[in-house]
C-alpha cells in the first residue's frame, strides 16, 4: 500500500509525457522499495521531517554504498556542507540514492543531503508540522504535543526536534522509543536534515551547524557578540577608575573655589 502511495501519482503524470517523467518514473520505484523502512513521506529523505518511528532512517536504507563527498558536489553544485572545526572530519559517506546521501561526522552529528528535489511534491516544514497537529502523533513521555518547533534562520524555516523517548505502549516490535536530536530544512531543491548521532550533541549544537550552513555571517555575529561579553573588566581597574573620577571632580571643585574667592587684602 506504502509503495503503491509512492508510485502512482507519478505514473499518472507519465501518461502526460513518458519521456518527460521517465527519471521521475524509475526514481518512484526507487522509493517505493523503501517503503518497507520509512512511510510515503520520509522515502529516501525526500520530505524533512521527524520520523518518530525510525530515528535514523539511513541505518535501515535497503539501498546503501560508499560514496564520496565529490558525488554531492557533482550532483548539487549549490549545496553546502559543515565545516569540519563544527562538526570534525567525515568518517563514512553512503549513497541512499541517486539523490540523497549520508555523512556521518567524527563528532557524533549525521548529515542526510537529498540534492535534487525538483520533481517531488515536499511540503514546507511549517505544513507537514501542520498535518502533525491535525493527525496527532505519538506521546511523548515528557508530553509535548508536537513532535518538533519551528524557528527561522536567515532566509530558512528550520525544524527543531529535541530528544524524546515515545511512549512504550505506542511502539512497533523491536522499536526503541528514543528520538535523537534533529534538526532540519529545505534549501531550494536541496534538503538537509542533521540528526544527533552522539548523547554529547545537542540540539543547540545543531543548530549552531544549521546556522553555518544556511548563514554564516549570522554565526560570525554571534561569535563576536560572545567575544565581546567574554571581555570583563577587571573589579580592581573598576574600582581605580571611580577613586580617578571622583579625585577629579574634587579637584575641579577646589579650583573653582579658589577662583571664586576674594583677593587677600
Amino acid at each position: 500500500m506504502r509503495a503503491s502511495r509512492i508510485v502512482l501519482p507519478v505514473c499518472v503524470l507519465a501518461l502526460l509525457s513518458p519521456s518527460f517523467y521517465l527519471a521521475a518514473i524509475m526514481r518512484s520505484f526507487t522509493s517505493s522499495q523503501q517503503a518497507g523502512w520509512v512511510d510515503a513521506r520520509s522515502a529516501c529523505g525526500e520530505l524533512i521531517g521527524v520520523d518518530q518511528y525510525t530515528p535514523y532512517p539511513a541505518d535501515r536504507a535497503p539501498f546503501k554504498e560508499p560514496a564520496k563527498l565529490s558525488d554531492i558536489e557533482e550532483k548539487a553544485p549549490s549545496a553546502v556542507l559543515p565545516d569540519e572545526d563544527l562538526v570534525g572530519r567525515p568518517v563514512e559517506v553512503n549513497a541512499l540514492s541517486y539523490w540523497a546521501y549520508e555523512i556521518r561526522y567524527e563528532a557524533g552529528i549525521d548529515l542526510l543531503v537529498h540534492t535534487d528535489l525538483t520533481r517531488v511534491p515536499v511540503k514546507s516544514v511549517l505544513g507537514t508540522l501542520r498535518e502533525e497537529a491535525v493527525s496527532g502523533g505519538p506521546p511523548y513521555e515528557d508530553g509535548r504535543r508536537l513532535p518538533y518547533d519551528v524557528q527561522s534562520i536567515g532566509r530558512c524555516v528550520v525544524g527543531v526536534a529535541r530528544p524524546g523517548v515515545i511512549e512504550e505502549e505506542c511502539l512497533y516490535p523491536g522499536d526503541s522509543g528514543a528520538v535523537p536530536g534533529q534538526v532540519f530544512w529545505r534549501d531550494g531543491d536541496i534538503s538537509y536534515h542533521l540528526f544527533a548521532r552522539s548523547g554529547d550533541v545537542s540540539t543547540e549544537r545543531l543548530v549552531r551547524v544549521a546556522t553555518s550552513l544556511i548563514d554564516p555571517s549570522l554565526l560570525r555575529a554571534e561569535e563576536r557578540r560572545e567575544a565581546h561579553a567574554g571581555r570583563t573588566v577587571p573589579g580592581w581597574l573598576v574600582v581605580l577608575g571611580a577613586l580617578a573620577a571622583a579625585g577629579a571632580m574634587v579637584g575641579v571643585v577646589v579650583r573653582r573655589r579658589r577662583a571664586a574667592a576674594p583677593p587677600a587684602a
